[in-house]
């Protein structure tokens, strides 16, 4: 990682925890369930996730090597195409309460057309998939065909048929899938890493979204360029809640919501 960005992360850290804990969630019906019904959950109910926790585990410790084709901002951690899974899963898999965040979010709020962009090595498709009600679907897309080759093994092995995977350039495959399929109830950005391509994929799913519809934001400190991302989608005049947890922003959208837009610390 370079030390510009080294030293933005470290201090936004700093930063954020400071300010998220002045500034608790609203008094406001909306929060409350959203605070007792996801983010409680998704801090304490461990238990419930352990097969995929054990993947987590088991992914640490692999042997194996992928070479990787990066087709957006790559690794800060890991620069050679050759990569050891072990050191992916620790460097670039999701916190496991974030990946219970994305599960509940789909549980609670009944979501059920899901579209992940940055299928990695899916270990949060195994999350987001588990949560979908039984007619839900989840399209992951994926720029590099080795890493989507050991996601789409373990997809099969845990019988996940209702994910659909989409391999390619993101400027290309992502707008073919908008055009031709139904309105989405969840989008989760985690792909490229750079300010303009993250702006423009959230640009194009917004005709599409549906009136529950909510955006999950990747790796908002990830860079200065991340977070200028962020800033400028969060301030996008169809936002009605945008809530900033370091590890990633949640952006609601229903006009009845009261326009907010926070800090909160999760972890």
């Amino acid at each position: 990682m370079p030390w510009q960005d080294r030293l933005f992360l470290a201090l936004s850290g700093v930063q954020h925890r400071i300010r998220s804990f002045q500034a608790p969630l609203p008094s406001h019906p909306f929060f409350s369930e959203l605070q007792s019904a996801v983010f409680e959950k998704a801090r304490h109910d461990t238990h419930s996730f352990w097969p995929l926790e054990a993947l987590r585990t088991e992914w640490k410790h692999s042997q194996e090597k992928l070479g990787v084709k990066d087709l957006g901002a790559g690794s800060h951690t890991i620069q050679k195409s050759q990569r050891p899974v072990a050191k992916m899963a620790r460097h670039s898999l999701s916190p496991a309460w974030f990946s219970r965040l994305l599960h509940f979010l789909i549980t609670h709020y009944q979501l059920t057309t899901v579209a992940e962009l940055g299928t990695s090595l899916g270990l949060n498709s195994l999350y987001l998939h588990q949560a979908l009600p039984p007619h839900g679907e989840l399209h992951t897309f994926e720029g590099c065909p080795n890493t989507l080759a050991w996601a789409q093994k373990h997809f099969d092995g845990w019988n996940a048929s209702r994910i659909h995977t989409h391999l390619g350039n993101l400027d290309i495959t992502w707008p073919v899938f908008l055009a031709n399929n139904p309105t989405l109830d969840l989008v989760y950005l985690d792909a490229n890493h750079r300010e303009a391509p993250t702006v423009k994929y959230f640009e194009a799913c917004l005709p599409y979204l549906s009136s529950r519809a909510i955006v999950v934001v990747d790796d908002l400190y990830w860079s200065s360029g991340m977070h200028r991302a962020w800033q400028r989608i969060s301030q996008h005049p169809q936002v009605q809640i945008a809530i900033d947890l370091f590890e990633g922003g949640l952006l609601f959208f229903d006009p009845n919501l009261p326009k907010t837009h926070l800090r909160y610390h999760l972890r």
